[in-house]
């Protein structure tokens, strides 16, 4: 079974799951956590697996677009 989740990053950081689940429940606000460096994460899944992802680099992907290379920070 392959599954896509859809997200989408508000500017007010809030990441919401635009993709309905087996509830059947439309669009909804992911649960956001602070990990034990200090900042908010989510947990998405990614190619069938649920990693975390911190939430400003969310926004900022979704607003900035991908990091033009890997030393360029948030």
């Amino acid at each position: 079974m392959n599954t896509k989740f859809t997200y989408r990053a508000t500017d007010d950081g809030r990441i919401l799951s635009v993709d309905s689940n087996w509830r059947g429940y439309g669009e909804r606000e992911l649960c956001q956590y602070i990990h034990n460096d200090g900042y908010l994460c989510v947990r998405i899944v990614v190619d069938g697996r649920r990693i975390r992802r911190k939430v400003h680099q969310l926004v900022a992907e979704t607003f900035h677009g991908p990091r033009p290379t890997p030393r360029h920070e948030v």
